[in-house]
């Protein structure tokens, strides 16, 4: 009995004893095991030589790059009265029917269309009364013109009439100077014609006359004087004789002094109240012509006035009438019908109420629009950095989630000139440029909105000994990457070429074959006291020779996991084809293809090789 009760309490020990065993040496082969491998739990790359494929990979959303944006084109404000269901698949037939997709309240641009068309009727009737106060105007305008021209030419013709034509047309010539000439002269010319010649010759004839009748009366009186001294004529006839001589004496008197006054004063003043006739006759005539141009012009202005309100009044009928015809909305494309308000909900600054019937609308606000199902594409953000990698025309491979399996093709179509302002405020340092993809065969399956991946391939390099970027480092100012040598690991400068958002192109410093590690060592990290002049995995050299960032933000594109992007859609680093892996491993992972989180290689990309 005893010994089975000492047996009872020693049986566990030996068993107790056998696992203390087996634990330290599992703990020794694994003390071992940690020697040979660096004492470090930093993953390993094997420096591989293959093909690499230099591109750029942003996430962003489906959408239509050739998208018909229906507006209301009604000036003001106006309402729904129908709006065609969101969702509905516009076809070609649609289009080629005029199917009516949105109508828009028309009752106040009918009303006023009514006003309008009382106004050019009265604006008709107005043009029409002054287009017959044109033609009386003229009619008017060419009596008065014909009045004066008589006027004008019977003054000449009395003028001639007086003087002859000759003078006449001496006289006319001098008209504005007329007391320059010598009239009393004139009036004696030989080339004076007409009643002036008349009255001329007449009062010669007098004086000739009355000078014949004077010489008769002298000798009358002479011979009675004689017959008086011989007693053969009476007292009575030598004074009868005696008072003939002295009337005919006065009568020559008279004659003369009907000549010199004629000379001097009578021909004179009728040529010159002629001439003055005649002149005064031209200037009504050239005032006749000027107050005819005036009243002319004055009616034709106003013919002219209403006539352009009568076309202003019919542009605004014409104008009613589009505004009228812009509350038909019809198809013009087919395509899909997406809400504005749809679009808008993820503004939060937006305070646009829904598209539905009896909604206000306002000139130019978009109600819907309809995307061209033959134009979808992918718009992504790409980074300033990346920028200059990407050109118009470059092939890409877009993977949308919906279909991860069914990879397509499409090419770079646009790449905005000046960046997104989307996330300004967010962080005003960061700069996307938005870059639209086209795709080639887009499938009917597809609808914009839908969440998509673009690697957009930049250059494909035949062989080329590359490392992950989160290998590179900087030491001392310098692109270096650590190397594991026997047992301990070694910094080591090397010079870079082009870069993915995965890998990057090792020039110079590293042969194929070598094993690197995917973080810098532990103990050389400045967060855990290493060694001066080590930097931070995050604080990593771009790829690329130390440029800028391949695919980063606000972090180098050496650092693993996000970039800080803010744009919608973005991946991490994957600079593969569709379906590599987003991130890459810090240092905690396992090293090679087989660790958990290695970054998993794209096709056209060299495989991944297990470090030892």
């Amino acid at each position: 009995m005893a010994s089975s009760s000492s047996s009872r309490r020693k049986g566990p020990w030996p068993l107790l004893v056998a696992l203390l065993v087996v634990v330290g040496g599992v703990g020794a082969w694994l003390w071992r095991s940690t020697r040979e491998t660096g004492a470090s739990d930093v993953p390993l790359w094997t420096v591989a030589r293959g093909p690499l494929r230099i591109s750029v990979t942003e996430g962003g959303s489906l959408q239509s790059l050739r998208s018909t944006t229906v507006a209301s084109e009604v000036e003001g404000e106006t309402k729904i009265v129908d709006v065609v269901a969101e969702g509905t698949f516009l076809t070609e037939e649609d289009v080629a029917k005029g199917r009516v997709i949105v109508e828009l309240d028309k009752s106040s641009l009918e009303e006023k269309r009514r006003r309008q068309v009382i106004t050019i009727s009265g604006a008709d009737a107005d043009l029409a009364r002054a287009k017959e106060a044109l033609k009386i105007q003229q009619n008017q305008n060419e009596s008065d013109l014909r009045k004066a021209a008589l006027d004008v030419q019977f003054a000449r013709i009395d003028l001639r009439k007086y003087v002859g034509e000759a003078v006449a047309g001496r006289l006319e010539e001098h008209a504005g100077d007329i007391a320059s000439l010598d009239l009393r002269a004139l009036a004696s010319a030989e080339d004076v014609g007409g009643e002036a010649l008349q009255e001329r010759r007449k009062r010669e004839s007098d004086i000739a006359l009355a000078k014949e009748e004077l010489a008769r009366a002298r000798d009358k009186l002479k011979w009675t004087e004689e017959l008086l001294a011989k007693g053969f004529v009476s007292q009575d006839e030598q004074v009868a004789d005696r008072l003939a001589l002295k009337r005919n004496d006065v009568a020559l008197e008279q004659a003369d002094t009907a000549l010199s006054l004629f000379t001097a004063y009578e021909f004179p003043k009728q040529v010159q109240r002629l001439v003055s006739d005649l002149r005064e006759a031209k200037e009504a005539e050239t005032r006749t012509k000027r107050r005819a141009d005036s009243e002319l012009a004055s009616a034709l202005s106003d013919v002219k006035g209403k006539e352009e309100k009568l076309t202003l009044e019919t542009a605004e009928l014409e104008r009613i009438d589009r505004q009228v015809a812009a509350c038909t909305i019809r198809a013009t494309n087919p395509g899909l019908v997406v809400y504005a308000s749809s679009e808008d909900r993820g503004n939060w600054m937006g305070d646009e109420k829904p598209i539905q019937p009896g909604a206000s609308i306002r000139q130019r606000q978009p109600i819907l629009s309809i995307p061209d199902p033959k134009g979808l594409g992918v718009r992504v953000n790409v980074h300033e950095s990346a920028l200059d990698r990407v050109k118009r025309g470059q092939t890409a491979s877009i993977v949308v989630d919906a279909f991860p399996d069914r990879p397509m093709r499409g090419r770079v179509e646009r790449i905005s000139t000046m960046p997104n302002q989307a996330n300004r405020w967010q962080n005003p340092d960061l700069k996307l440029y938005a870059t639209d993809v086209a795709l080639e065969d887009a499938p009917n399956t597809l609808r914009p909105g839908m969440s998509a991946r673009v690697e957009i391939l930049v250059e494909e390099l035949a062989s080329a000994v590359y490392v992950p970027v989160q290998a590179v480092t900087f030491v001392a100012g310098k692109t270096t990457v650590y190397v594991r040598e026997g047992g301990d690991e070694v910094a080591r400068p090397v010079r870079l070429g082009l870069s993915s958002d995965r890998y990057v192109e090792v020039v110079e410093g590293l042969s194929e074959g070598e094993k690197v590690m995917l973080a810098p060592p532990k103990d050389r990290h400045p967060a855990a006291g290493g060694k001066e002049g080590a930097a931070p995995s995050g604080d990593r050299p771009a790829p690329g020779a130390g440029a800028a960032p391949a695919g980063g933000g606000d972090r180098p594109a050496g650092s693993p996991g996000g970039r800080g992007r803010g744009g919608r859609g973005s991946r991490g680093n994957g600079g593969g084809a569709p379906g590599a892996s987003p991130s890459a491993p810090t240092g905690d992972a396992a090293a090679g293809s087989s660790a958990p989180g290695a970054p998993a290689m794209a096709p056209g990309d060299a495989p991944a090789r297990p470090g030892s």
